[in-house]
C-alpha cells in the first residue's frame, strides 16, 4: 500500500472517530440539556411551593392579626361602655338632691359602724353642709339598735367624692361613693356587660 493509501486511511479513521466523539458529545448535551429541564421544573416547582407555603403562612398570621386586633377594639368599646354606665350611676349618686343625699350618708353610717364609737370623716363641703341634728339623729338609732352611739364629726375632712369614711380605732371603713361603686362594678360588671351586650360573657377587660 502507498503512503498516500496509508494516510487516507488514517484520515477517514480519524473523521470517523471524531464524527463519533461528536455526536457522543451531542447526545451527552442533549441529556444534560433535559437533565437539566427536569431540574429545573422540579425547581421551579419547590419555589412555587414554598412561596405558596408562605404565601399561605402570612394569609394566616395576617387574618390572626387582624382578629385579634378586632376583638381587642371590641373589648375595649364594651369596657368603655361600662365603664360610662358606672360613672354615669357615680355622678347621679354623688348629685342626689339634698334630702335624698343626707338619707344615704346616715344609712352608709349605720350600716358601716361597727363599734358605735368611730369617728366620722366627710369631704370639706359635706361636713359644711351637714344638719347639726344629722349625727344626734344617727347615735339615737344606734343606741335603739343596742349600740353606744357614740359616733363624732372628724376634725379632719377628705376630698372623698360623696360618702364617708369611719375610722375607729385599730380599722377604717371606707364608705365614700368611689370606693362603694368600685365595689359594685366587681360585683356587677358581668351583669351590666350582659344587659348591653345581650352576653353571657366575662368581664369587659
Amino acid at each position: 500500500m502507498s503512503v498516500e493509501k496509508i494516510v487516507q486511511r488514517i484520515l477517514e479513521d480519524a473523521r470517523a472517530e471524531a464524527q463519533k466523539i461528536l455526536e457522543e458529545a451531542e447526545r451527552e448535551v442533549a441529556r444534560i440539556a433535559a437533565d437539566s429541564e427536569v431540574e429545573a421544573e422540579r425547581v421551579r416547582r419547590s419555589v412555587l411551593k414554598e412561596a405558596q407555603e408562605e404565601a399561605e403562612r402570612r394569609r394566616l398570621e395576617i387574618l390572626a392579626e387582624a382578629r385579634l386586633k378586632a376583638r381587642q377594639r371590641v373589648l375595649a368599646a364594651r369596657r368603655r361602655a361600662v365603664d360610662r354606665v358606672f360613672e354615669e350611676a357615680l355622678r347621679r349618686l354623688q348629685g342626689l338632691p339634698p334630702e335624698r343625699y343626707l338619707e344615704v350618708l346616715k344609712r352608709l353610717i349605720l350600716e358601716g359602724t361597727e363599734t358605735g364609737r368611730e369617728e366620722i370623716v366627710l369631704s370639706p363641703d359635706d361636713r359644711v353642709k351637714l344638719p347639726p341634728s344629722f349625727l344626734d339623729e344617727i347615735n339615737e338609732d344606734l343606741r335603739k339598735r343596742g349600740k353606744p352611739g357614740e359616733l363624732k364629726l372628724s376634725e379632719e375632712t377628705r376630698a372623698l367624692g360623696g360618702g364617708v369614711v369611719l375610722r375607729g380605732s385599730r380599722v377604717e371603713v371606707n364608705a365614700s361613693f368611689p370606693a362603694l361603686m368600685e365595689g359594685a362594678r366587681r360585683d356587677l360588671e358581668i351583669e351590666v356587660a350582659k344587659i348591653l351586650f345581650g352576653e353571657a360573657g366575662g368581664k369587659a377587660e
